[in-house]
């Protein structure tokens, strides 16, 4: 939040699968693709790589629908500390 940068740290992010391996966003937005409704999106996502990431971050996560609609919420700003 020191320069107002903004950068896509989507990769920055997985979640672990059924069997117990870790799953990138991505990954599980494309099995899922191909289904006609997906009724949400129940994951927790872990914060797998700090390292672009200032020591003081805003996330905002932005979904846009098949529709076009888009969707943004944004996180009070978060302080990572050592």
């Amino acid at each position: 939040t020191e320069n107002q940068e903004e950068q896509d740290v989507t990769a920055n992010f997985a979640t672990e699968s059924y069997g117990g391996n870790g799953l990138s966003i991505k990954e599980v937005l494309e099995q899922h693709s191909n289904e006609e409704y997906f009724y949400g999106f129940n994951h927790r996502l872990d914060l797998i790589d700090a390292l672009p990431i200032p020591t003081k971050a805003v996330f905002t996560l932005v979904v846009t629908l098949k529709s076009g609609k888009t969707f943004t919420q944004k996180t009070a700003e978060i302080l990572f500390t050592s």
